[in-house]
């Protein structure tokens, strides 16, 4: 069985409170670290199709624990660092769910503005490097709950990103939700 696995930065305001209420299902985590341990723990024997990481975000910066006031380590959010690398041991945890995913699986950045401009694209490159699948973020500010994900629709696969819709709901994967 291939899953549908939502996880939610766990170190709450009420932004993320607010996603995790109206997210049936959802895994709320503190650290790049504990998102994999979790997920893993979640999927036991199954693959994922869609893994989607909700929390705040910048232009290339996903929270994964952080909440609102950010991290600059890379243990507690998805960054790049000056040499074009995730930041922290990121990659190191990332590399573990590789193989857990099915071979139309997607990851899906749920921050806001996550995939704006060079350092969005550069992010969700070097992801979908490590993870071996594609990854999309948005490009502009996300909403917890209605009118939802907003925006266009940044993927980024192998060596390539394109513009995949001018809005969420008309985009393959629609922000990871099927």
């Amino acid at each position: 069985m291939n899953k549908y696995i939502y996880v939610i930065d766990g170190n709450s305001d009420a932004v993320d409170w607010l996603d995790s209420l109206f997210t049936i299902g959802d895994i709320l985590v503190t650290s790049v670290q504990d998102m994999v341990d979790r997920v893993l723990n979640t999927l036991g024997d199954n693959n994922m199709r869609s893994l989607f990481i909700g929390g705040h975000g910048s232009p290339g910066y996903q929270a994964v624990g952080a909440g609102p006031r950010g991290d600059s380590t890379g243990t507690l959010s998805l960054q790049l660092g000056s040499d074009g690398k995730l930041k922290g041991n990121s990659e190191h945890h990332l590399m573990r769910l590789r193989s857990n995913f099915s071979h139309d699986a997607i990851v899906t950045l749920g921050g806001c503005r996550t995939g704006e401009g060079s350092a969005g694209d550069a992010l969700l490159l070097e992801l979908s490097r490590v993870l071996s699948v594609p990854v999309e973020a948005g490009t502009a500010n996300q909403r917890p709950f209605v009118p939802g994900m907003e925006g266009s629709v940044r993927r980024c696969s192998g060596d390539s990103c394109q513009t995949l819709s001018s809005n969420w709901w008309g985009s393959p994967g629609g922000g990871g939700i099927n």
